[in-house]
C-alpha cells in the first residue's frame, strides 16, 4: 500500500505529530509512506521532515505550500502536488489541515486518485462566530469533502459538530482518535532540573501552556489570567512552550514586574520533561479539536484548566478530569487555576482521573491500527486502479515527467 500524506507546515505541532504517527504506522505495517509538506512552520520548522525521514518515509518539500492565503503560491503548490501525485500513483492520498486539505484534495480529485482521505484535527476557525470567514470556510469544506472517500475526525464530539454544520453526511465521517506515544512520558523526572534552569524556587507553583502562540489558543488570555493569579499566589510562575505570531504580543504585554516569572521557552523537544515540572496546565483555546497538548498534559498527571470548546469535553469533564473555564474570560480562568493551586488534594485527584481517561482513549497504536483498517477497506472498495484513464483528467498525464 502506497500512501501520500499532505500537510501544510513541517514543525511538530499536534496535527504534525498525528501525521508522523500515521507515517510510522504505514512503514511498520509494510507499506510505502510519502509525505508532502511546506518546509515552514513556527519554531523548529523542519522537525516533521527529519522525523518522517528517520521513520523511513519519502518526503517531498513543497516550498510554495504556506499557511496564509497567497493565490500565486497556492496555485504553484497545487501544481507541485499534482506533479507528485501524477508521478507516483498513490493508492491513498491523505490530507491534513485547512490549506493542505483544500489543495491536496483538489489535486487528488483532478488526477482521480483511487482513494482520498482527509483528517479534521479540529475546525480552522472559531465556530462561535457566524461571520463571512466562518461561512466561507464551511462552504469550502463542503465542496472539498465531495472529493473525499472518507473523512476522519480526531474525536466523536468534533464528528458530531461537523455533521451538525452539514460538512458531510454522517456515514462519510469516522472517528479515529488522535493517538499519542505515551512511552515518551513514562518515568520522566525533570522537576528540580527544570526549576533550576528557569530560576523557579522549590515549592513555587508553575502554570504551564503548550501550543501554538496564535489566536486559536488564546495565550494572551492566559497571561492576563496569570496577572490575577499573581495577586493571590505571589510566588507563581508561568511557562509558555511554543511559537507563533502571538509571541511578540506576549513579550510586549509582559510588564517589567512579570519578566522574572513569565517564561517564553519557544518550541522545545523536551516537553515531557518540562511537563513533569509543572503544577497546573492551562489551555484557554477559542476552538480546538481535542487538543494534543491537553492530552499529553493529562497523561503526565497534570491537573488541567481549559475551555470546553469543540471536542475538549470528550476528555475533560468539569470537576472530574479537569476544570472548564469560560472562553475569553481571564478572571474565570484565574479562579480555576487558583482553585487547583490552593487545593493540592483536589488537584491530585483530578490529575489521576485525567490520566486514566486519556490512557484508555488515546493510545497511539490504537490509532495506527484503526487507520490501517480504514485504508485496507477503502482500497479494497476502490473499483479503478491508480492511473486508470477514467480516474483523472487526461490533460495532466504529462505531469509524470515533470519534477515535483
Amino acid at each position: 500500500m502506497k500512501v501520500l500524506h499532505v500537510i501544510t507546515e513541517s514543525n511538530l505541532g499536534g496535527a504534525q505529530r498525528n501525521t508522523l504517527l500515521s507515517l510510522q504506522g504505514i512503514v511498520r505495517h509494510g507499506g510505502e509512506a510519502h509525505l508532502a509538506c511546506g518546509p515552514h512552520g513556527p519554531g523548529d520548522e523542519t522537525a516533521l521532515i527529519r522525523e518522517a525521514e528517520k521513520a523511513g518515509a519519502t518526503v517531498w518539500k513543497v516550498k510554495s505550500l504556506v499557511r496564509r492565503p497567497a493565490p500565486i503560491r497556492d496555485l504553484a503548490a497545487l501544481l507541485a502536488l499534482m506533479r507528485i501525485m501524477a508521478r507516483h500513483e498513490y493508492d491513498i492520498v491523505h490530507t491534513h489541515s485547512f490549506k493542505a486539505g483544500l489543495l491536496g484534495r483538489l489535486a487528488a480529485g483532478l488526477l482521480g486518485a483511487p482513494v482520498v482521505v482527509h483528517t479534521f484535527h479540529g475546525v480552522p476557525f472559531d465556530t462561535r462566530s457566524d461571520n463571512w470567514k466562518t461561512r466561507l470556510c464551511f462552504f469550502l469544506e463542503r465542496l472539498q469533502c465531495r472529493l473525499c472517500d472518507k473523512l476522519v475526525s480526531v474525536g466523536e464530539v468534533l464528528r458530531r459538530e461537523l455533521i451538525a454544520n452539514n460538512v458531510a453526511k454522517p456515514e462519510k465521517i469516522v472517528t479515529v482518535r488522535s493517538g499519542v506515544d505515551f512511552s515518551l512520558f513514562d518515568d520522566i523526572a525533570g522537576d528540580r532540573a527544570v526549576r533550576e534552569e528557569l530560576g523557579v524556587p522549590a515549592g513555587a507553583p508553575i502554570v504551564g501552556f503548550v501550543g501554538r502562540l496564535a489566536e486559536q489558543k488564546a495565550p494572551e488570555v492566559l497571561l492576563h489570567a496569570f496577572i490575577i493569579v499573581k495577586r493571590r499566589a505571589p510566588g507563581a510562575h508561568l511557562v509558555f512552550i511554543g511559537e507563533g505570531p502571538g509571541r511578540d504580543h506576549l513579550i510586549k504585554a509582559t510588564t517589567p514586574d512579570l519578566q522574572h516569572c513569565v517564561h517564553l521557552l519557544g518550541e522545545r523537544h523536551d516537553v515531557p520533561r518540562l511537563l513533569a515540572a509543572m503544577d497546573v496546565f492551562a489551555l484557554p483555546s477559542r476552538w480546538e479539536g481535542v487538543g494534543r497538548a491537553l492530552t499529553e498534559a493529562m497523561y503526565a498527571k497534570l491537573p488541567v484548566v481549559c475551555t470546553g470548546v469543540n471536542g475538549v469535553p470528550e476528555l475533560v469533564e468539569d470537576g472530574v478530569t479537569g476544570l472548564i473555564s469560560r472562553p475569553d474570560d481571564p478572571a474565570d480562568l484565574a479562579e480555576k487555576i487558583l482553585a487547583l493551586i490552593n487545593d493540592p488534594a483536589r488537584a491530585a485527584a483530578i490529575a489521576q482521573a485525567g490520566h486514566e481517561k486519556v490512557k484508555a482513549l488515546m493510545a497511539s497504536e490504537a490509532m495506527v491500527l484503526a487507520l490501517h483498517e480504514l485504508y485496507r477497506e477503502l482500497v479494497s472498495a476502490s473499483s479503478l486502479p491508480p492511473g486508470h484513464p477514467a480516474r483523472g483528467v487526461s490533460c495532466v498525464r504529462n505531469l509524470r515527467q515533470a519534477k515535483p
